[in-house]
Order: C-alpha cells, then sequence, then structure tokens
C-alpha cells in the first residue's frame, strides 16, 4: 500500500467510526501514530475486510459471467447509461471512458 492509497484509506476508516475511536483499529492512535508499522498493518488490514465498491464490483455480483478483458468489463458504459455519452470518435477514448465509469468508487 503506498502513502496516498494509506492515507485515502484511512479517512475512509475514520469516516466509518466517526467519532467512536473506541472500536476503530487504530485505538484513538490517528494523528502522528506513536507506532507507524503498526499503525499502517492495522489500515491495510482494514482495507482487506472492507474493499472498495466500484459500479465494477458490484455489476459482476448481478452479472458474473459478465465479459471482462485486461480487468475491466468489456460494456461501454454509454451503453447502459446514457448520461455518461461523450461521444467518442475512437476506440482508444471508449477505453478510458470506460475505466473511469466501471473503477469509479460507489457508496
Amino acid at each position: 500500500m503506498d502513502a496516498v492509497e494509506y492515507l485515502k484509506t484511512k479517512r475512509k476508516m475514520c469516516e466509518t467510526f466517526q467519532s467512536c475511536c473506541i472500536n476503530c483499529p487504530l485505538k484513538g492512535d490517528c494523528g502522528m501514530p506513536t507506532d507507524p508499522e503498526e499503525n499502517v498493518k492495522a489500515v491495510e488490514e482494514w482495507a482487506k475486510e472492507h474493499p472498495v465498491k466500484t459500479r465494477q464490483s458490484e455489476f459482476l455480483k448481478m452479472f458474473p459471467s459478465a465479459h471482462v478483458s485486461i480487468g475491466l468489463l468489456n460494456i461501454r458504459p454509454c451503453d447502459v447509461d446514457i448520461k455518461v455519452h461523450k461521444g467518442c470518435a475512437d476506440f482508444s477514448s471508449c477505453w478510458t471512458c470506460r475505466r473511469e465509469y466501471w473503477t469509479e468508487e460507489i457508496k
């Protein structure tokens, strides 16, 4: 887990526990941790137990046999959501659109 991913995950974890640090795996050691290695380990473990929900992960729960190519659903977003149609001129922009759409985090 790199530093940016760690900080994003830690923020999500803190938002989950809100003001109740008692149940948090960091036990209130959030600011400048006294044991950075344990802090990172706790955040990594929490991340494994609480994976990020993306459009793709939720779609694949409903349609587990959907075609996935190079780790990405092989479905154009504009085919399922008319609001995202950007008038793609070439395949490369379609790939970018698919990646951005399907990997977007959802609540």
